[in-house]
């Protein structure tokens, strides 16, 4: 009896408030900015045609990242995780998440700055008289979508290939 009285919590001592609980998740708020930013693009012609190319990575692929909601307690460790969520990505250069908290609540500020995504492959062989020719494009943010497309061409002496692949997560209800 003894050790199950132990292990009860222990009641708060006259005069002594109850531990506050987790502030609540008032507002989510995202930003999301280009691959350069202006001071950059002004700079340089070729950051602003990357960003005028570049779509930027949609609001809802961000939001399905997050593992909180308003509404919801603020937990360090979900934010954490969120954050680790949206690296895997692999689309981004940076990622931040940070809070303000309010009488009301916690607001979650979401920054994501996007990486540029499309990759180039070109490829030429030679031995004696053969020849091997490949190339390839793949962007890894169709559209701001997260969607894999890749398209590539080989011509070797004992056949011609072309690879088309197109992945993109979550298509069915945003979870398969």
């Amino acid at each position: 009896l003894v050790s199950v009285v132990a292990l009860l919590p222990a009641a708060p001592a006259a005069g002594q408030a109850p531990k506050p609980s987790a502030p609540v998740i008032r507002d989510v708020v995202i930003d999301r900015a280009e691959v350069f930013d202006s001071l950059e693009a002004k700079r340089f012609w070729g950051f602003a045609l990357v960003n005028a190319l570049h779509a930027r990575t949609r609001v809802y692929v961000i939001r399905r990242e997050l593992l909180f909601a308003p509404g919801e307690p603020f937990d360090t460790a979900r934010t954490n995780e969120s954050a680790r969520n949206l690296r895997a990505l692999a689309i981004f250069r940076d990622v931040w998440i940070d809070t303000v908290t309010t009488d009301s609540g916690v607001t979650v500020r979401v920054r994501t700055t996007d990486g540029w995504t499309t990759e180039l492959g070109f490829g030429l062989r030679t031995s004696g008289t053969q020849h091997v020719i490949n190339a390839s494009v793949q962007e890894t943010n169709l559209l701001g979508t997260r969607t894999i497309a890749t398209l590539g061409y080989q011509n070797d002496p004992d056949r011609t290939t072309v690879i088309v692949g197109f992945d993109t997560p979550r298509l069915i209800a945003n979870r398969v």
